[in-house]
């Protein structure tokens, strides 16, 4: 205002009406101010006694004659600027403002807006991101979003990308982050300093803690390269702004209490997995990660490396980078990934702890393993509530200036069965809080749910989020003999093993129950029934013993406890959550021990009841204590079982329907079902695949019954009816001679031997489709080529619907095209939208002058040339469906491709959508 008044009044006089109109008015404006407030002192110190003095004196006269003077000054003011804008007229739309003064006709839009909804001009204040905010006397500040606006005033006004040259994103950034650590959560007030401290801002907030509120002011500025920088009083020097956030987060005492924190988790784990607190002896086999494949290859396996993930983590932990960075650790259950990320967060709180200097972020370990919690939030803020330092608030700031990696262990049992519907719904609200920075890790147990992640993910159009997905890889035989020997297991126990149990002993949690089993029970002479029932009469012997009389003797026999349990797990599944409340657990016992009175029949159960699962901390959201198993393969053991119970003497369809309708269920379930007794679970599918459901979660999990039946007999189908379901790998290698249909389905891999049947796949789509030589293609009915991502046959591989069009013409599977030149744009259009859909955790980041992609991870972009890539993106930006983002870039300039139509929508070619029909359209 100063700088602007000051430049007006020293305008030379001449014809434009416009600047002598503005002089005469900073010269009358000047003048006033000083005479009307306090004669013979100048205009910047009046406005620095008013702004940081004490402007209202203790004399009631002096207080009253200072604002009498300003109202006089206010009404002066007012009628110079009334005299001065009257010789104006204006014209406006949404689009323009045209200001005139005689001859003189200007375009102020969009430095100027014209807000037509609420009928006012309002006046440029700040450029974010989000678009441009403007300031108006009667509604005070608002934005203006339409893109148009947004670009036209970075074209006209911006000489640089606000994002890294504008002072106004460093006050917002600034301001922001403090607020995580402000006591309300908002925004604190700010002052720009002058003279020597111009460029600076002066933030007065106050720091809540656990020892009462701190009022403080703090300084800071952007210092070199942009770096954004805090005035330590103490050390009377500048320093980096990372160092304030640690210094008011007590970085030390932080580092401390998590890692505690972690070291009773790692405690409760112990005891849940070996039954005892106490440190066991035996060798620790270091988990194996490796970045998931893009293309998955049994036939021809390569080299893959195993990645460092706390390396990886580290390296993306930079706050100038442009997209949030979520690494997915999946894996099945037991497959180790809790006690992975539980090391890794331990082992850098530690470092913290013991070397404050240590610059590497720390690693906030949040589990959800078997938690139902309403949201993300819920369980960080439970999480955090140790420390008494942070909150879901400070905890975003901290990430979003990677100073802490967030790890969700369990993300895919947050929200229970709720979570298969919507699995990006907890973490969207965090990534549009992190605005494209921070690093997360997050692990969830089946592709299953990384599949609905990823779909979720390509129904949205606008994040800033780059994903990596790492497979947690089981142990090598090898490992598995070493680890079992180690805690003293004999090799004769070893010899009696199945195929299928070595299998489960490649999976660190059944390992490590065997071993514990191998130690106490086969000392007493128990001879090995297999490992799925080993760990299931492991568990039950650990808790029959908390569950006792006043004589010591157990109150429920093994049997009982197992159908308890399994009454349990089915609860639970039915229910669609992990936990269960104490009348809950009252319900379950009187319904699978029969009992009418459970205190008359069986004195003291209902009171121990809660000593048999390990008591969560569920009452510290909900105020109420609910209580779950202590793992999630012991979850999957008894629902397995209640499967197995209730079906033994007869299927009954309601029960199986309603089973398999509720939630999703692991894989694993029904493979241990299968196994049990394959002629029930064939009786199930026989009456479940009739029935049609038509949820996503009951095809899916009756998909997964029919492949389970399908590998238990070597590869022949269990029914030849297999429409409308969702299958994950499916393996055909008998069955000649018959025909198989597999309509309307969606399979992820399908492997198909020269044996197998024919199969009718019309309308069915296929990720990856694999055949043992080409003349197998001729088995396959109903194809068509833009239902089929890849495709691999012997001497050839197939990445693009051109590809796989052009294979299955020669092994005469469909007919050649007469005119083929018509379909190009078909196939080039939906292979890169394909390509989105199954890759949506990719941003499209590109050069910005000849759109070729920023890194190989878009490698598959530029398969069909540069020229086809850049037709397709053309043809999106022309129709409306995306536009260009600039990006801040060191070197060459860079842009990100925003989606104003998800790329889900765009591949089920809606035509009510404005501009899909346009594209599709050679």
């Amino acid at each position: 205002m100063l700088s602007g008044i000051k430049l007006a009044k020293k305008w030379t006089a001449s014809l434009d009406p416009v600047i002598v109109g503005w002089r005469e008015f900073a010269e009358r404006l000047l003048n006033e101010f000083s005479r009307n407030i306090h004669d013979g002192k100048g205009f910047k110190a009046i406005r620095d006694e008013l702004s940081h003095g004490t402007p209202i004196p203790v004399e009631d006269a002096s207080a009253a004659a200072i604002c009498t003077a300003l109202r006089e000054f206010s009404e002066i003011v007012g009628q110079h600027i009334e005299t001065q804008v009257s010789k104006f007229c204006y014209a406006a739309t949404p689009t323009s403002i045209r200001l005139s003064c005689g001859a003189d006709n200007q375009e102020v839009a969009p430095l100027w807006d014209f807000n037509a909804a609420q009928g006012v001009i309002g006046i440029y204040s700040t450029f974010d991101t989000d678009g441009v905010y403007y300031l108006c006397p009667s509604i005070g500040a608002y934005r203006n979003q339409r893109p148009e606006n947004t670009a036209a005033f970075r074209t006209t006004f911006l000489s640089k990308d606000p994002t890294e040259k504008h002072f106004g994103q460093f006050v917002f950034e600034i301001t922001r982050d403090i607020a995580g650590f402000c006591e309300d959560h908002s925004p604190p007030p700010y002052d720009f300093g002058e003279g020597e401290h111009a460029g600076v801002i002066f933030v007065t907030w106050t720091q809540a803690s656990s020892q009462g509120n701190t009022h403080r002011t703090d300084m800071f500025r952007r210092g070199q390269d942009n770096r954004y920088e805090w005035f330590d009083v103490s050390a009377n020097t500048w320093i980096g702004f990372s160092s304030f956030l640690r210094k008011i987060a007590n970085w030390t005492l932080l580092a401390r209490r998590v890692r505690i924190e972690l070291d009773e988790q790692e405690r409760r784990k112990q005891v849940a997995e070996m039954g005892t607190s106490q440190p066991t002896g035996g060798m620790k086999i270091t988990a194996v990660l490796v970045e998931e494949a893009e293309t998955p290859d049994d036939s021809s396996p390569v080299q893959v490396t195993p990645i460092n993930l706390q390396a990886r983590a580290d390296n993306s932990c930079q706050p100038s980078k442009n997209f949030t960075t979520v690494y997915f650790v999946v894996g099945d259950a037991g497959m180790g990934k809790t006690d992975y990320l539980l090391t890794l967060a331990r082992a850098r709180a530690h470092a913290v702890e013991t070397n404050p200097t240590v610059e590497s972020p720390l690693y906030l370990f949040v589990s959800s393993t078997g938690r139902a919690l309403s949201n993300l939030d819920d369980a960080i803020n439970t999480s955090l509530s140790i420390t008494h330092i942070l909150n879901n608030h400070s905890a975003k700031v901290l990430c979003r200036n990677g100073l802490l990696v967030l790890i969700v262990d369990g993300f895919d049992e947050l929200l229970g069965s709720s979570g298969y519907d919507n699995p990006l719904g907890s973490l969207e609200g965090w990534f549009k809080d992190l605005r494209g920075r921070g690093v997360m890790i997050a692990s969830a147990r089946s592709s299953y749910y990384m599949t609905r992640y990823r779909r979720s993910l390509s129904e949205t159009t606008d994040l800033n989020v780059e994903h990596t997905v790492a497979d947690i890889q089981p142990w090598t035989p090898e490992d598995t003999t070493a680890f079992l020997h180690s805690y003293g297991v004999p090799a004769t126990a070893l010899t009696d093993l199945s195929a299928r149990d070595w299998r489960l002993l490649t999976i660190p949690f059944f390992a490590k129950a065997f071993a514990t089993w191998s130690t106490t029970s086969r000392s007493n002479g128990e001879e090995p029934t297999g490992v799925f029932q080993i760990v299931v009469e492991q568990y039950l012997s650990r808790e029959s013993t908390k569950i006792a009389d006043q004589n010591n003797a157990p109150i429920l026999s093994k049997l009982e406890l197992q159908t308890l349990f399994s009454e349990f797990a089915e609860m639970m599944h039915i229910e669609g959550k992990r936990e269960l409340e104490q009348s809950d657990l009252e319900l379950c016992a009187s319904a699978a021990l029969g009992f009418n009175d459970i205190d008359k029949e069986r004195p003291g159960l209902r009171r121990r009841l809660t000593s048999l699962c390990g008591l969560s901390v569920g009452e510290m959201v909900a105020g109420d204590s609910k209580f779950g198993f202590s793992h999630e393969v012991i979850f999957d053991c008894f629902l397995s079982l209640s499967l197995q119970r209730r079906c033994a003497a007869g299927v009954e369809m309601t029960y199986v329907n309603n089973v398999f309708s509720k939630a999703a269920i692991n894989t694993a379930v029904i493979e241990w079902f299968v196994a049990a007794n394959v002629n029930v679970a064939q009786s199930v599918l026989d009456i479940l695949r009739p029935a049609g459901g038509t949820s996503s979660i009951w095809k899916k999990n009756v998909g997964a019954l029919w492949t389970a039946l399908l590998n238990h007999s070597g590869g022949m189908p269990p029914t030849l009816a297999a429409s409308e379901l969702e299958f994950q790998t499916v393996e055909l290698s008998m069955g000649r001679g018959k025909q198989l249909t597999m309509r309307g389905a969606k399979i992820d891999q399908l492997k198909i031997s020269r044996d197998a049947p024919i199969i009718d796949i019309k309308e069915t789509s296929i990720k990856y489709l694999t055949v043992d030589e080409a003349s197998t293609l001729s088995l396959l009915r109903g194809v068509a080529p833009e239902m089929i991502q890849k495709m691999q046959a012997p001497g050839s591989y197939c990445d693009t619907t051109a590809s796989v069009r052009t294979v299955l013409e020669e092994a005469g599977v469909i007919a050649k095209q007469a005119s083929a030149a018509t379909l190009e744009w078909l196939d080039t259009a939906n292979y890169f939208i394909e390509s989105l859909v199954s890759r949506p955790d990719a941003p499209i980041v590109v050069m910005h002058d000849n759109l070729e992609p920023d890194s190989e991870r878009l490698g598959w972009a530029t398969r069909l040339g540069l020229a086809k890539w850049t037709q397709f993106l053309n043809r999106l930006t022309q129709c409306k469906l995306a536009s260009w983002e600039p990006l801040v870039a060191k070197k060459q300039p860079k842009k990100r491709l925003v989606f104003h139509v998800s790329p889900a929508e765009i591949s089920r070619r809606n035509s009510s959508i404005p501009g899909i029909a346009d594209f599709w359209n050679s």
